[in-house]
C-alpha cells in the first residue's frame, strides 16, 4: 500500500496545541515511530510534510494535500493530536469515509486496550482542508490530549513503541511483525552537479511554489516549462521537485506530474 502522511502543524506558521508537551513535537516523536512500522511492514511511505518555510496554514495545507494527489495514495494519514484546556482524555480519528472510518475504528479500539479512552473514528462533517481535498482515503489521527495529565501519563507508562505500534496496526489492519520498528537509514549527503536545463510538459493542473510555502503560479495540462534545477525524493515512492524560473523568482514543481518534451 502506498500511504501518504503530514506531520501536523508547522513552526513557521501554525505550531499546534500546547499543554503538558507541544502538539508538534509530539506529533514528530510518534508520527516517525508510526512510520518506521509501516515501512517494516513493506508499504510505501510518501513523507507529504512542507518544509520549515512555508509561510501559513493554507499553503501547508495544500501542499501536504498536492504531493498525496500527485503521487496517486491509497490512503493519506495526517498525524495531530488534541487539546481542551486539560479537560478532556482519549482517542479519536477523523475520516472522510465510511472505510476511512474501519481505519479509524481499528486506531481507536487498539488504543483502547492501551488504556486510552476511546472517544471514536467519526466522518468530519466540518469540511476539513485535508478530508475534503484528498483523493484517496484520508484520516486525521487525534490519539490522544497533549494538555491531559492522565493521557500524557498513561503514554509514558506504555512508551512510545507500544503506542505506536498500536496505530500502525489499525491502519493496516493487523498486527506487524516485530516488537520494534526498522532502523532508519542513515541519510546520504547530496552531491551537487551541474545541472543541464530540461525541457518538460505538464500532465495535469499543477501549482508552482515558492519558497516560501506559497503557490506562485498555477500551471495547466499541456503547459511547457523549463527546469533549471532538480531534487530527488525524499523516499522511495515520492516524487521529486524541478526548480523553475518564474519572472526571475525561484518556484518548485512535483516532477511526477510531468514528462519530456517532444521536440
Amino acid at each position: 500500500m502506498k500511504i501518504a502522511y503530514r506531520f501536523g502543524h508547522l513552526k513557521t506558521c501554525d505550531q499546534g496545541a500546547n499543554g503538558i508537551v507541544s502538539e508538534y513535537d509530539f506529533v514528530r516523536q510518534y508520527g516517525a515511530k508510526v512510520v518506521e512500522y509501516l515501512k517494516a511492514d513493506g508499504h510505501t511511505l510518501i513523507d507529504c510534510t512542507p518544509l520549515e518555510i512555508v509561510g501559513s496554514m493554507s499553503a501547508s495545507l495544500s501542499y501536504g494535500v498536492t504531493v498525496a494527489n500527485s503521487n496517486n495514495a491509497d490512503l493519506f494519514i495526517s498525524f495531530h493530536a488534541n487539546a481542551f484546556n486539560s479537560g478532556a482524555n482519549g482517542s479519536e480519528v477523523v475520516c472522510g469515509s465510511q472505510k476511512g472510518i474501519e481505519i479509524g475504528t481499528r486506531i481507536v479500539n487498539n488504543l483502547q486496550q492501551l488504556g486510552f479512552a476511546n472517544r471514536k473514528a467519526y466522518i468530519d462533517v466540518r469540511g476539513l482542508y485535508e478530508i475534503k481535498a484528498t483523493k484517496m482515503l484520508s484520516c486525521i489521527i487525534e490519539p490522544l490530549f497533549v494538555d491531559s495529565k492522565l493521557d500524557m501519563d498513561l503514554f509514558n507508562k506504555v512508551g512510545l513503541d507500544k503506542f505506536s505500534k498500536a496505530i500502525a496496526d489499525g491502519i493496516v489492519g493487523h498486527t506487524i511483525n516485530g516488537s520494534q520498528p526498522s532502523p532508519t537509514p542513515t541519510p546520504q549527503p547530496i552531491v551537487k552537479k551541474i545541472f543541464t536545463p530540461v525541457e518538460l510538459v505538464i500532465n495535469q493542473t499543477l501549482n508552482c511554489w515558492d519558497e516560501a510555502g506559497n503557490i506562485l503560479k498555477q500551471f495547466k495540462q499541456g503547459d511547457f516549462i523549463t527546469a533549471i534545477g532538480s531534487l530527488p525524493p525524499r523516499t522511495e515512492g515520492e516524487s521529486g521537485w524541478w526548480k523553475l524560473n518564474i519572472n526571475g523568482i525561484t518556484g518548485w514543481v512535483l516532477s511526477a506530474p510531468t514528462s519530456y518534451r517532444n521536440k
